[in-house]
């Protein structure tokens, strides 16, 4: 039994493929968004209001959480923002 490692994109060093980014990033939106919870009073209860949050987690994650790896936001550090959002900032883009 193993695994095959498999580049779907980029040109990665095969050296630094692993699952730990993944796996950080799973805890990381559980532990920020209580709606993968059942026993909250935050449990998502239909399939569309999960999937709404969900993207709302992932807008502030990437346009406004700066995070302390990269001292930036994902999206400032990809280019897709010149520097990092208010939450005020992210409703307002997310609304045009």
């Amino acid at each position: 039994m193993g695994i095959k490692k498999k580049t779907r994109f980029g040109n990665p060093d095969e050296a630094m493929i692993s699952t730990s980014h993944v796996e950080r990033f799973n805890l990381t939106m559980l532990t920020n968004n209580r709606r993968f919870t059942r026993l909250t009073s935050a449990h998502s209860k239909s399939l569309k209001h999960h999937i709404a949050m969900q993207n709302i987690f992932f807008a502030w994650y990437s346009f406004c959480r700066n995070h302390s790896t990269i001292g930036m936001t994902p999206a400032v550090a990809s280019g897709l923002a010149e520097e990092t959002w208010t939450v005020k900032e992210l409703i307002y883009n997310a609304a045009k």
